[in-house]
């Protein structure tokens, strides 16, 4: 007969031993479930830097990488040069842009560039009446409107030149260098050009029913909008075509009655906006939906536009400088964000972030998220327009004139 001590040492033993055998089950399953994390995180990161290399594709061509080199080494800098001047005796406000932090300025006879820290880095004469200028990425396309000639530009020098067989309606142009231009017709009203960044023509399709004032390409798909206008029963007409690049046709088109379609943008996404002079129509080319939103019987006075999602006008009863301007912030679908009753007569406005910022005769108001008045600085200059600049300043155009501006010590409004 055993001992109970040797039975209560073998049933130690086999303890010991399953708990051994638990705890080694259990390490390598531990093991197992650290392994198939590390492949789940690495296969994670492969498709977070394979979509994040998809989206930036365009400025990873090789073209593209030599401009950005350039603008680069071109850019080197050391301390503020603001204020700067634009050459030139004057310039509209349409033509002074921000992209990707360098100012881009058309004036009257000179194009010229400078980067964030006010260098100018390009200065090229042109001899254009009715200089126009539209800009994506690292390239520029300036055009004399009602003219034929018109020029491809980077941020440091001039790419190409050329001039069109009939006169310059309208321009556009993509990253990856592709473009747009217009012209009148001896057969119809307008005739769409569309080249390839080696300035050879893809394809031509003509117009006929409308006379075609604004266009933009779409980067992301190449795809092309266009607004023309026409005249019906004593009204103004606008229409918007969607033109395919690969297929090279007008794959559809939608009729804006009573609107006179000034400008045209892409959202990121794919969704349009046509801003008109009555009502600006958010139109979605996938569904073929048009959604109106109206002035409320008052004047479009400016508007500032954001490809992510976001535009934000700035509306008044008249264009005096005692109106009260209203501004309204829609989503891209035509919803409204944020709508600020001001007491204000602005002459410009811009999205700063969340925040929105607006320019008087003589002031900078500062409006936050909510729509409340941060209060106001005192500019002791007249601006006629803003830019929005890095963490708490703006660039303001006085003549042709560019100040940088540091937005602190706001004064209360009330």
């Amino acid at each position: 007969m055993k001992n109970i001590k040797d039975i209560n040492f073998s049933k130690n033993i086999k303890l010991t031993l399953r708990n051994i055998r638990v705890h080694i089950n259990s390490n390598q399953k531990l093991k197992k479930s650290i392994s198939e994390f590390k492949k789940i995180a690495i296969i994670l990161v492969s498709v977070f830097f394979i979509l994040t290399l998809w989206a930036n594709r365009i400025n990873l061509y090789p073209e593209n990488i030599l401009l950005w080199a350039e603008n680069s080494v071109k850019s080197i800098s050391f301390g503020s040069h603001f204020p700067v001047q634009i050459q030139g005796e004057k310039i509209i406000t349409e033509n002074l842009q921000l992209h990707d932090q360098y100012i881009i300025a058309l004036s009257d006879s000179y194009f010229n560039v400078f980067s964030k820290k006010g260098k100018l880095i390009q200065s090229e004469k042109h001899n254009f009446s009715n200089p126009n200028l539209k800009s994506a990425g690292l390239r520029h396309i300036i055009f004399d409107r009602g003219g034929k000639s018109f020029r491809i530009s980077s941020n440091t020098r001039t790419l190409y030149a050329s001039e069109t067989e009939h006169n310059i309606l309208t321009a556009s142009i993509a990253s990856d260098g592709t473009y747009a231009v217009v012209t009148q017709s001896p057969r119809y009203l307008a005739e769409l050009h569309v080249y390839s960044t080696s300035n050879t023509l893809k394809f031509k399709i003509p117009f006929a029913d409308y006379y075609i004032t604004n266009i933009e390409i779409n980067s992301s798909n190449g795809e092309i909008a266009l607004s023309g206008i026409s005249a019906y029963n004593g009204d103004i007409v606008s229409n918007v075509y969607i033109v395919d690049n690969a297929s090279k046709t007008i794959k559809s088109q939608f009729e804006l009655p009573d609107n006179m379609v000034t400008d045209i943008k892409y959202f990121a996404n794919g969704n349009i906006v046509a801003i008109g002079d009555k009502y600006s129509a958010f139109i979605n080319p996938k569904t073929k939906s048009v959604v109106k939103k109206d002035y409320e019987n008052k004047i479009l006075k400016f508007y500032d536009f954001d490809r992510a999602g976001t535009l934000c006008m700035c509306i008044s009863s008249s264009a005096n400088e005692s109106s009260r301007d209203t501004i309204i912030k829609l989503d891209d679908k035509a919803e409204e964000i944020l709508k600020i009753e001001t007491d204000q007569s602005f002459n410009d406005i811009i999205l700063k972030g969340e925040k929105v910022v607006g320019i008087t005769k003589n002031k900078i108001f500062s409006y936050n998220m909510w729509g409340f008045c941060e209060g106001y600085i005192d500019t002791y200059k007249f601006y006629r327009k803003i830019l929005p600049s890095k963490g708490s300043k703006v660039y303001a155009l006085n003549s042709c004139e560019i100040s940088k501006i540091k937005l602190s010590g706001f004064k209360s409004n009330n």
